[in-house]
């Protein structure tokens, strides 16, 4: 096993998905995060209203 490899077991990946498909999988999480306020934005979502506050402020 290289350094690579296990570098690779200690990450965490997401899954970006988009109307239950899968956009991107296998991503970090700054990736996954950049997707999910970029989509908002390029699609015209807005955030829901529970979360709103703390997505804006993000």
């Amino acid at each position: 096993m290289s350094a690579d490899n296990d570098k690779r077991d200690n990450e965490d990946t997401f899954n970006f998905f988009l109307e239950d498909v899968l956009v991107i999988s296998d991503c970090s999480f700054i990736t996954a995060l950049q997707l999910l306020f970029g989509s908002f934005f390029i699609f015209n979502k807005s955030f829901p209203k529970s979360n709103s506050k703390t997505l804006d402020f993000i």
